[in-house]
């Protein structure tokens, strides 16, 4: 199905099926910029901690990526379910000694 290169970014199959399916239907520009957590644009480092991810190993292995609670809050949609995204947000967040998010935490 024909999509914009962007989406071939995302590590995960069904995450990338969601966007395709998506498209049209939310703020591209604004999950961008949510995902890199206002990296390049100058964001204090509070707000980058509400907004994007991290990926602590290559960005095509999910196993490393870490959610941060706003970015779970604000695009559930896109993230809820999918096969070791939580599991890696909460494993990097419980070798810092955090609470996990619950299995729950994802908004549909």
């Amino acid at each position: 199905m024909p999509h914009c290169d962007w989406i071939d970014l995302f590590p995960s199959p069904e995450g990338r099926d969601r966007l395709i399916l998506a498209t049209g239907t939310f703020d591209e520009d604004e999950l961008w910029a949510d995902c890199i957590g206002g990296l390049y644009e100058g964001f204090p480092d509070e707000e980058i901690t509400k907004r994007g991810f991290v990926a602590w190993s290559p960005p095509w292995d999910i196993s490393g990526w870490e959610m941060s609670e706003g970015f779970v809050a604000k695009w559930g949609w896109l993230v809820k379910g999918l096969p070791g995204i939580l599991e890696a947000t909460n494993r990097w967040g419980i070798e810092r000694g955090e609470d996990p998010f619950p299995d729950d935490h994802q908004a549909s």
